[in-house]
């Protein structure tokens, strides 16, 4: 699959734009206005301008390469159908309410699905705020105030668009800033196995954080992280493999650490209202047996306080603030890439 439409479009279409302030067309159209490329705000009820640009009836009238989707889930295979006739390449849908949701969900996604191979659209999402690229002023979400981004050195690809843009706050408060973030949603077209390789291959990131809650692609998973050159923080959530841990405590963590058929360690954290976890000596012990411990971390976002529930459960170790769990990003990433 190919994302160059997503890394670099030449022109954006917001589909559903509007003038009135906060709504999703009108927050879409407000990230885009910065980046330095055609926008075209596509609105057949729209008059005049929005953000000085100057509404169009009809995708098929721009040159956009890229298509940010505000529109509700019912009109979307239609929209997407006019994205492939227009010759647009990428598609970024917003819109939740499909196979997360019920059987009419799954049957809309499964179209888009078709849809978007009929054309050879590459489309992120669907149920997902999208992406940025701070360093290019590229910033395909409707999520306000996502300008605040700071560029760097992190690539971020999640299954939670809200736990990215979480994560790419905190990184940018702990200085190291985000070089691209995805939130790939119900991944209906675009999987972690097509975005790694695009961020392994971005000469801006040094380290990558994915947070996986379910693919059906496993070993391409896996695959395409052993092939990366660049060090991978994965944290992955699911109910089965939650029942089945362990309690960790210090002790355990040192003693798994230490033995020898074991190459790499993960340390599941959940940072609210909970105990905490001495980053420092996970990082020592790391350097001292030459061996990644990964640290696993999540932020209080809606869709993982059921996790954090059954971890608080099972007594395995968590931090207690956000900036804590940055931080222990910030650990690791200085701990398996050599940095200080």
């Amino acid at each position: 699959m190919c994302l160059s439409d997503l890394f670099d479009p030449d022109g954006i279409a917001v589909v559903g734009a509007s003038a009135t302030p906060g709504k999703l067309g009108n927050d879409a159209m407000s990230n885009v206005e910065a980046y330095d490329g055609e926008v075209y705000p596509v609105n057949p009820l729209g008059s005049g301008t929005v953000y000085d640009y100057e509404f169009i009836e009809s995708i098929a009238e721009t040159d956009a390469d890229l298509a940010l989707c505000c529109v509700p889930r019912h009109v979307q295979p239609q929209v997407l159908e006019e994205c492939g006739e227009a010759g647009v390449g990428a598609a970024v849908i917003f819109a939740g309410g499909f196979a997360e949701t019920d059987g009419e969900g799954q049957e809309l996604q499964d179209e888009i699905a078709a849809i978007a191979d009929e054309y050879k659209i590459t489309v992120l999402g669907p149920n997902t705020a999208g992406y940025a690229i701070p360093q290019d002023d590229l910033y395909g979400s409707f999520i306000p105030r996502i300008h605040e981004v700071g560029s760097g050195n992190v690539g971020i690809a999640a299954q939670s668009a809200g736990v990215a843009i979480t994560l790419s706050f905190h990184l940018t408060r702990e200085g190291y800033g985000v070089s691209a973030m995805f939130g790939l949603g119900n991944r209906v077209h675009t999987e972690f196995a097509d975005v790694i390789p695009a961020l392994d291959e971005d000469p801006r990131t040094e380290a990558i954080v994915l947070h996986v809650e379910g693919t059906v692609v496993v070993e391409t998973l896996l695959a395409v992280c052993r092939e990366a050159e660049t060090p991978i923080v994965a944290y992955t959530v699911g109910e089965h493999d939650v029942a089945d841990a362990p309690a960790l405590d210090g002790p355990n963590v040192d003693a798994v650490a230490r033995d020898e058929n074991v190459d790499v360690v993960l340390v599941y954290e959940i940072y609210d209202d909970s105990l905490g976890y001495p980053v420092d000596e996970l990082e020592a012990l790391s350097a001292d047996l030459d061996k990644p411990i990964l640290l696993t971390v999540a932020g209080p976002h809606e869709a993982l306080r059921e996790e954090r529930e059954r971890m608080e459960a099972f007594g395995i170790p968590t931090f207690d603030t956000p900036e804590r769990g940055a931080r222990a990003v910030a650990a690791l990433i200085r701990s398996i890439s050599g940095g200080e």
